[in-house]
């Protein structure tokens, strides 16, 4: 769902944190890192801080962006988006205006700033600033990151975020799945203190090693393609219960790719890409599937075909997506 070519640099730059920063950039200085507190243990130690976690906070708020624009787009009205955007936009608005001389507000203007008030209020358009719900100072501690999204209507973030894939995976390696959420993210959390030190020339820190550091980049990793995946799930069941079909269930399943429906009044394609929700527990929940091949079976005959469109008519039908799915798996086709 996230596309936009900005959201793909920021999340390369994470994953390169990690090949980077902490194997090469890292172990290239091993020989420091084994002595006591040298000047250039030191000065690697604050380099790869503010250069791992000012990733991570260019990464929350292009995400932040990248997610009200995409639900922005999905939504026909300003009064048509969630409760909790529009009970707190105005104060939200407020409190952005005078804050433009901020140099992560500059390239917003007094008269686009004006212009989106007219827009969502006068005329209920769906037009919001994604930056009226981003904080002051960052400080993107887990609560921060949970609060920045719960403002968006995201309410269930605390409950839901930690079970999606790949955080999920560490927290249950770690035995964090049943923990709370400062212990879950206390990895997160105490980045955010160590370069909010540094931020502030201290010089009482206690240093990482190379695998410290390793061990915290792919930390960060983790949660922020996890922090992707349920930002998507989020918008995509929007776009789900926004469709107007019936969800469909297929009847028999084979090569774990191949579905057979008995299904009327749809329309499909080669090449489309299919809405999906996942069983119950399965996460993500809601992906977009790519159709592959259509074959539709007609008094005793089965032809293949590029589309189907039905009115009326149930026909049997068999799909290959471009992904394993199951018969408890459900779809949503055009009409």
């Amino acid at each position: 769902m996230f596309c936009h070519a900005m959201f793909n640099v920021i999340l390369q730059n994470i994953l390169r944190l990690t090949k980077s920063s902490s194997d090469k950039d890292i172990q290239t200085s091993s020989d420091y890192l084994r002595d006591k507190n040298t000047p250039e243990k030191a000065f690697n130690y604050r380099s790869n801080i503010i250069s791992l976690y000012g990733a991570f906070e260019h990464f929350v708020e292009e995400l932040e962006k990248e997610y009200m624009g995409e639900l922005l787009s999905i939504s026909n009205s300003f009064s048509g988006l969630n409760d909790c955007i529009k009970s707190v936009y105005l104060s939200k608005w407020k409190d952005l205006s005078s804050r433009l001389s901020y140099a992560k507000f500059s390239h917003i203007t007094e008269r686009q700033l004006i212009s989106t008030l007219y827009d969502s209020f006068i005329q209920d358009k769906a037009s919001v600033l994604p930056e009226c719900f981003l904080p002051n100072g960052g400080n993107y501690k887990h609560c921060i990151v949970s609060s920045l999204f719960k403002s968006l209507g995201l309410t269930d973030i605390d409950s839901k975020f930690p079970i999606y894939p790949p955080i999920s995976n560490w927290l249950q390696n770690n035995g964090l799945s049943d923990k709370n959420s400062d212990d879950q993210f206390e990895v997160l959390n105490d980045l955010v203190e160590r370069r909010n030190e540094i931020a502030h020339g201290s010089e009482s820190v206690s240093l990482l090693s190379d695998q410290n550091i390793i061990d915290i980049s792919e930390f960060i990793k983790n949660y922020s393609l996890s922090l992707n995946s349920f930002l998507q799930d989020s918008l995509l069941s929007v776009i789900w219960t926004n469709m107007s079909s019936d969800k469909i269930r297929p009847v028999h399943i084979y090569k774990h790719a191949i579905a057979v429906f008995h299904i009327s009044n749809i329309q499909v394609q080669v090449g489309e890409q299919i809405i999906l929700m996942r069983p119950k527990g399965v996460y993500p929940k809601y992906s977009y599937v790519k159709v592959l091949e259509i074959h539709k079976e007609e008094s005793g005959l089965i032809e293949k075909v590029d589309n189907i469109s039905t009115s009326g008519k149930e026909l049997v039908i068999s799909i290959e997506f471009s992904e394993q799915i199951s018969e408890s798996t459900s779809f949503k086709f055009r009409t």
